[in-house]
């Protein structure tokens, strides 16, 4: 997917917006793009940290999307990686137009969770939050997800930008570690979510009930990639 993403030819940051553990901050960097990442949730932040390959340098900054001051016209480009339903969408678009140099893009990427994968595996691991913490899908430890009444598309054009929309397919193989990582930064399975003293009894019984699924430790699933581009 991110060599899909167009962040443009001219100088300048690109603003990476509810970066979590950095899945695109960091490939961007590996670009060679200037990066300022920007997540309100401290763990999110010190993963990507962690992760970040020795001799790349990334501007992390704790923060909200909408608490981000930057000049006029600063930005070559801003990206946001499945959090865009999460932030206050029209002042988010409305400030990128500030930001972004002329020609700039505002980049929003996304792909299905657990909680709408069709993989087999996925509904096991549904199963277990479900018997956890019920039916309903999580937001955080006290709130229920609800779907956003527009798509960002709309959103996005309804804030005078035009919008071009890509969809692509790649088949990935999980890792159970993989898997537990990935629940670790959700806002329905995340350790603030389960809780501190039942999380690991959590991570066990989904471990043991993928590998009850299918003991090989691998899970394939084609995940459906969509990519905004709005200028």
């Amino acid at each position: 997917m991110i060599n899909d993403i167009d962040t443009g030819a001219g100088e300048g940051a690109v603003l990476d917006l509810g970066c979590g553990p950095g899945n695109l901050a960091v490939p961007l960097a590996q670009r060679g793009r200037e990066v300022v990442a920007v997540d309100p949730d401290p763990d999110m932040v010190a993963v990507g940290q962690r992760h970040t390959p020795v001799g790349l340098t990334i501007d992390w900054r704790i923060q909200t999307a909408e608490s981000v001051q930057l000049s006029a016209h600063s930005t070559a480009a801003v990206t946001i990686g499945a959090a865009f339903h999460w932030m206050d969408r029209e002042l988010i678009a409305t400030r990128a137009r500030e930001w972004l140099k002329p020609g700039g893009p505002l980049v929003v990427a996304g792909s299905p969770s657990t909680w709408t994968s069709g993989a087999a595996w996925q509904h096991e691991v549904r199963a277990v939050i479900e018997q956890r913490l019920g039916p309903q899908r999580r937001a955080g430890s006290d709130g229920i997800f609800k779907q956003p009444a527009k798509r960002h598309e709309d959103v996005l054009r309804d804030c005078g930008y035009k919008v071009d929309s890509t969809e692509f397919s790649t088949i990935f193989h999980w890792s159970i570690d993989g898997i537990l990582g990935y629940l670790r930064s959700t806002s329905f399975a995340g350790r603030h979510v389960v809780g501190d003293e039942g999380h690991d009894d959590f991570e066990e019984a989904v471990r043991k009930r993928l590998l009850a699924f299918d003991p090989s430790g691998t899970y394939p699933e084609e995940i459906q990639f969509y990519l905004l581009t709005a200028r």
